[in-house]
């Protein structure tokens, strides 16, 4: 028995050793789990602010790309309506000239109201034209002759009221077209609106 109760008393000191040793180890563990759980939140916000980052970085450049003004023609432009055969306003216009892809942009701002904008798309690989969603097609080359050879454009599928015809010239943009209510509209510039007699319609188009 007292061997026994010896054993008892040796043993006693090392199960308190292992559990005090049981237990610093569960502190530790529980100490580096909670730092991983703080590690891991912080890695999920970083990777969260980047993905935000990127998708706004992404969002600005496709903004920029569709106004930027790096490799753009910007030129002045003139808008003369005509009512009949009598002029009735002219409004200042600047175009810029966009390439993208197959697709040359027309954008004509008004300087004075942005609800006059305008903007024409012109398919470098058919030539077809683009007036907001309506679509047109040459349908006579060369028609109108100055310093640069326009087209005359007709909608591929007519509609009553319809815009067109419109002169188009794929360097110089539109330079003119009817809407079928009589008015006519003509994007000129100080140097050719010397040398166009205006309303070019009633003399020169069919």
């Amino acid at each position: 028995i007292k061997k026994s109760g010896l054993c008892l008393i040796r043993k006693q000191p090392l199960i308190y050793t292992l559990r005090a040793i049981y237990k610093t180890v569960v502190a530790h563990l529980k100490k580096i789990w909670n730092i991983l759980l703080i590690l891991v939140g912080i890695a999920s916000l970083a990777l969260i602010a980047i993905t935000i980052f990127i998708a706004t970085s992404m969002g600005k450049r496709a903004n920029t790309d569709l106004n930027k003004d790096d490799g753009i023609k910007i030129v002045n432009r003139i808008l003369y309506v005509y009512e009949f055969d009598s002029l009735e306003t002219k409004t200042d216009y600047e175009l810029k000239i966009l390439e993208r892809d197959s697709v040359r942009i027309f954008k004509y701002n008004n300087l004075k109201d942005s609800t006059r904008n305008m903007t024409f798309r012109f398919n470098k690989l058919n030539s077809n034209l683009y007036f907001g969603p309506d679509k047109f097609n040459v349908v006579d080359s060369d028609n109108y002759r100055t310093e640069f050879n326009f087209d005359k454009y007709e909608l591929t599928e007519p509609i009553m009221d319809g815009v067109g015809p419109i002169l188009f010239n794929k360097t110089y943009g539109v330079l003119a077209w009817e809407n079928n209510w009589e008015n006519q509209f003509y994007f000129v510039n100080e140097v050719n609106i010397d040398k166009i007699d205006l309303p070019i319609f009633k003399y020169n188009v069919e």
